[in-house]
């Protein structure tokens, strides 16, 4: 499989232009660390569940209630990809291939426009997205940045369905695994349309665990929507072994999708800019993470991977 390799600060990165710039291996040799479920070849995206391997990019995220909606009088309408329920889901970036405009050792960035006369899926405004990588002695940014090149303002929504290989250390297993997560309240969920329903989960043992960093997620089977806290990070640890996992979404990130499908290989931990079905759901949109890019405007989101040993 055709993928850019970074190497720089003990970290060895492989990127797929091919699948919308995922990274999809992010490893740390010395402390014989791995992070992400890796694919063997570019077959595994079509055999499998495609969003269950490394970082693929979701725009927008999560789920839109019809396939539509309105935002200054007009209406977007999208792809009905997932028709049994009647939603939208996740977009296309994440299949679409890319350009790789810049290479490093220590970085890449990767091009994608949406123009009129070739848009991103039915969605009407011009854009350009920017995906950059840049290993760092912290460990791996990645740092998206979008650009309205269209004369209205436009929606944007940006996550990722990250997905950790478990376990995460060589020798480990999955059971040694503990997770820690910065939640805040659960959104409740319909599970017959995984839609939010306009309440907010009670306090639950699950969440307590998760904020104390004891949560087990290979006992657990997980599909759980929360806002994030202040913290905004994810650690996963093997105290076994001495080595740990952190993840960091910076704002405007602002919710999670916690989900493993009831599997001991994996955990996705999910980023996303707004709560599942913004434009559509029960709730105030602009308090739950609705936004836009004005014409000519950029914005800048921004991830962190870290391996490292425990102190």
């Amino acid at each position: 499989m055709p993928t850019v390799h970074l190497s720089a600060f003990g970290y060895e990165a492989e990127i797929c232009p091919e699948r919308g710039a995922n990274l999809i291996s992010l490893t740390r040799p010395e402390l014989h660390m791995s992070s992400l479920r890796t694919p063997s070849s570019l077959e595994d995206f079509t055999n499998s569940n495609p969003y269950l391997w490394g970082v693929p990019v979701l725009l927008p995220p999560n789920r839109i209630s019809g396939a539509k909606f309105e935002f200054e009088g007009r209406e977007y309408v999208f792809p009905m990809n997932e028709p049994a329920i009647g939603n939208f889901i996740h977009g296309m970036l994440h299949e679409t291939a890319v350009s790789c405009v810049e290479q490093t050792d220590s970085c890449a960035e990767f091009l994608f426009q949406a123009t009129k006369e070739h848009p991103y899926m039915t969605f009407p405004h011009a854009f350009t997205l920017r995906i950059r990588f840049e290993l760092r002695e912290d460990g791996m940014h990645q740092l998206i940045s979008v650009t309205n090149d269209s004369e209205q303002n436009m929606p944007f929504a940006l996550g990722f369905h990250t997905t950790f290989g478990l376990p995460f250390a060589e020798g480990g297993k999955a059971e040694d695994v503990c997770l820690k997560l910065g939640v805040g309240d659960e959104i409740e969920r319909n599970m017959d349309n995984f839609l939010p329903t306009g309440g907010i989960v009670a306090d639950s043992p699950m969440r307590q665990e998760m904020l104390a960093g004891t949560f087990r997620p290979c006992e657990h089977v997980i599909s759980r929507h929360f806002a994030m806290d202040e913290s905004r990070e994810m650690r996963l640890t093997d105290a076994k072994r001495g080595v740990q996992l952190i993840y960091r979404a910076l704002p405007p990130y602002a919710y999670w999708m916690v989900y493993n499908g009831g599997s001991k290989e994996f955990l996705c931990v999910e980023p996303q800019t707004w709560v599942n079905n913004c434009p559509n759901a029960p709730f105030d949109r602009e308090k739950t993470g609705f936004a836009f890019v004005a014409p000519g405007e950029t914005k800048t989101y921004e991830t962190i991977f870290t391996l490292t040993a425990l102190n």
